[in-house]
């Protein structure tokens, strides 16, 4: 266990001592259906599940309340910073974040009440294998692991009775992420264009973007 921490950060070191190669990089990526969803449909006051449940024993003011409209959501948008630590391993971090909302409405008259916003933050160390190194072409995989924030999320801030009679206050905001890219490409010296196939909590589908190597 010591040897595979000790390898890495002496080989950083080295690498640092001789000459230290990284990427800068820019990107943008699909839509981050996880986020959406737990925005719409998250464990708390947000959402009344009524389908499933029946009329049965709801009042008027359950069945007429104000509901909310559909989620909508920028792309991920980030940036990132990636050091190449040998030919065939590099690490890096990034930040990212998106913005959504939703509108809310009357449920008698079904006019538009108001709009909730909301917004996500990512953390995600990365760690990175490349498949393929030449002068103009990269191929890699990726393994990011690291925590979203989430805010303007009700539905993840609640409370609780628990059988004691006791109240808990719950804030679920803060959570563990993960995303995985089984292949990217970078083309280009350095100025550089990439794309990469992935899935995780931050976006299914495709990222694009554009770096710079120092």
């Amino acid at each position: 266990m010591i040897a595979l921490l000790v390898f890495p950060v002496a080989g950083i070191a080295q690498n640092t001592a001789n000459d230290l190669h990284f990427d800068v990089r820019v990107s943008m990526s699909a839509i981050p259906e996880d986020a959406s969803d737990m925005l719409m449909t998250g464990y708390g006051h947000n959402w009344w599940p009524i389908y499933g449940h029946g009329l049965d024993g709801l009042a008027l003011s359950d069945i007429y309340h104000d509901y909310n409209g559909s989620s909508h959501s920028t792309n991920t948008l980030g940036t990132d910073i990636i050091f190449h630590v040998s030919r065939k391993w590099d690490i890096g971090m990034g930040i990212y974040c998106n913005h959504l909302w939703y509108d809310t409405f009357n449920g008698v008259t079904d006019e538009k009440t108001g709009r909730h916003k909301a917004a996500v933050l990512y953390l995600m160390p990365a760690f990175r294998r490349n498949y393929m190194v030449r002068d103009m072409v990269r191929l890699y995989g990726q393994v990011s692991v690291g925590v979203v924030k989430h805010f303007g999320y009700d539905s993840l801030k609640y409370s609780y009775v628990n059988n004691y009679g006791d109240r808990h206050e719950v804030d679920d905001s803060l959570q563990i992420n993960g995303q995985f890219v089984p292949l990217g490409i970078e083309v280009g010296r350095k100025w550089f264009g990439f794309g990469e196939l992935g899935f995780g909590g931050m976006f299914v589908g495709v990222c694009l973007g554009a770096g710079y190597k120092f």
